[in-house]
C-alpha cells in the first residue's frame, strides 16, 4: 500500500451513519467479497443472498436494561447445540459474545450489551445478521443496521423492481 492509497476518499457508513477514514477499512475495497458495494462514491455494506440469515427489529428488551437477543428459530438449525463463542462483525470492527445453543432459549451471551451499547442501537433499529460461519469451536454472523429513523420512502418513482423503478429514499 502506497501513501496515495491512504488518501483515498472517506468510507462513509449508511447504515450506521458514521463516516470512517477510508485507511481505517481498508481491508473492505468495493468489488471484494468482502460484502461491500459502491455507488456514486459511496460504500455500503451488503447481504450477499448466499449464505443463511436472519432479521430482527429491536425491540426494548434488547437494548434496553437486560439486553437479550434470542435467536429466531429459522437460524436455529444453522448453529450448534452447544455453548460456542460468536464473532459479530459490522463495519470492520469486531466483538466477542457467546451462543448458548445448549439452552431452551437460544440466544446470545452478555456481551451482546457491548455490541448493543458500542453501536448506539435503539428500539425500532433493525439488524441483519448474516452467518458467516458456523463451527463447534465458533460462530461469526456479519451484522448489517439499519436506523429505526430512516427517512420517508417515495413511491411515486417506482415499485422497486428493477433499477429504473428505483424507490427513492430522501
Amino acid at each position: 500500500m502506497t501513501d496515495s492509497d491512504t488518501d483515498e476518499k472517506p468510507y462513509v457508513d449508511l447504515i450506521n451513519s458514521k463516516s470512517v477514514p477510508s485507511g481505517e477499512n481498508s481491508q473492505l475495497l468495493s468489488g471484494s467479497s468482502s460484502g461491500m458495494a459502491e455507488m456514486d462514491d459511496i460504500e455500503y455494506w451488503t447481504i450477499s443472498g448466499k449464505k443463511p440469515y436472519f432479521d430482527i427489529i429491536l425491540a426494548k428488551s434488547h437494548v434496553g436494561p437486560r439486553f437479550q437477543l434470542f435467536l429466531p428459530t429459522t437460524i436455529v438449525p444453522e448453529l450448534p447445540s452447544a455453548m460456542v463463542p460468536v464473532v459479530l462483525t459490522s463495519c470492520g470492527k469486531n466483538w466477542n459474545t457467546v451462543y448458548y445453543g445448549d439452552r431452551t432459549g437460544k440466544r446470545f451471551g452478555p456481551s451482546w450489551k457491548k455490541f448493543a451499547s458500542d453501536n448506539e442501537l435503539k428500539t425500532g433499529d433493525c439488524c441483519f445478521f448474516e452467518l458467516m460461519e458456523s463451527t463447534m469451536a465458533q460462530i461469526k454472523f456479519k451484522v448489517i443496521i439499519l436506523r429505526g429513523d430512516l427517512p420517508v420512502l417515495r413511491f411515486a418513482e417506482g415499485d422497486g423492481e428493477t433499477p429504473e423503478k428505483a424507490i427513492i429514499i430522501e
